[in-house]
């Protein structure tokens, strides 16, 4: 019982959502090192803050970026705190469905690139193609503003809190 009362103000990493292969796992092992601990009585990864204090904030956003092939957006979603860098703010503008954002679109990238599986009859393997959910604008890029949670989860925006309240108001 200790174990457990020990265990709740630590949070576990998400299982992997899928089978990996013993390259995919090794992969996932030396990822999942670098910001948890493993405890063997509970067979559950919990993250190390200790780990993540002397991790560099960019070796743990592309850990981050890595973990989310295996385990999906809910890494994300945990790491948010960690990731964002709190002395710098993302100015952004939201027109209509979409969301024009003042900052440098490689950042994000790998963050907003889908991959569509499609399967060719002739191979008779399946394809990735990689689909890049954003476009380059003077002074910034635009993406689709459904993808906001996603994206702040590793930047600070600042939205126009005028903007903001006429959305509110019109709707």
């Amino acid at each position: 019982m200790s174990s457990k009362s020990q265990n709740l103000d630590k949070i576990p990493i998400p299982k992997p959502k899928r089978f990996l292969s013993k390259e995919e796992f090794q992969e996932y092992l030396g990822l999942v090192k670098t910001i948890a601990n493993f405890d063997p009585n509970m067979k559950i990864w919990y993250l190390s803050e200790r780990k993540l204090e002397i991790t560099d904030k960019e070796i743990l956003k592309t850990t981050v970026l890595k973990l989310k092939e295996y385990i999906g957006d809910e890494i994300l979603n945990i790491m948010s705190d960690y990731l964002k860098d709190s002395n710098n703010t993302v100015y952004a503008e939201f027109h209509g469905n979409y969301m024009l954002i003042h900052d440098d679109l490689e950042k994000y990238k790998e963050l907003l690139t889908y991959h569509v599986r499609t399967f060719d009859y002739i191979t008779g393997q399946y394809l990735e193609t990689p689909i890049l959910l954003a476009w380059q604008r003077p002074g910034g890029f635009s993406t689709l503003r459904g993808l906001y949670w996603k994206l702040n989860n590793i930047a600070n925006f600042r939205i126009n809190r005028l903007q903001i309240l006429f959305m509110m108001i019109s709707r």
